[in-house]
């Protein structure tokens, strides 16, 4: 008899065993692989986010670039422009001693 007792509360205790798998173990796997997928998407996102951010800063950056080459291509068309009307002036200048000159030797005969 204590046999046929002992196999009751042994599968009463196996089927306990499998509840507790059903009913704790598996929605601990369950959640442990969701949070692992989780992880990698989350990672997946920030590296994707970090990716946008770097490839709109570096757009920012050569925009910027551009518009200072342009800048600079204006300042050297204007540099360029002063220089040649200020040695247009040095001559008239140079033009305008030399009359002053010739004048006051005039007036000194």
């Amino acid at each position: 008899m204590s046999a046929n007792v002992v196999r009751p509360i042994f599968e009463a205790t196996k089927m306990d065993v499998q509840d507790w798998i059903l009913s704790v173990m598996m929605p601990m796997v369950s959640g442990f692989t969701g949070w692992l997928v989780g992880r990698r998407k989350r990672e997946v996102e920030i590296e994707g986010e970090e990716l946008r951010n770097v490839k709109d800063t570096l757009e920012i950056y050569m925009k910027m670039i551009e518009d200072l080459k342009t800048h600079q291509r204006y300042l050297e068309e204007r540099l360029n422009e002063l220089m040649s009307e200020n040695s247009s002036l040095k001559e008239k200048l140079l033009s305008a001693k030399e009359r002053i000159d010739s004048l006051e030797k005039a007036m000194k005969k």
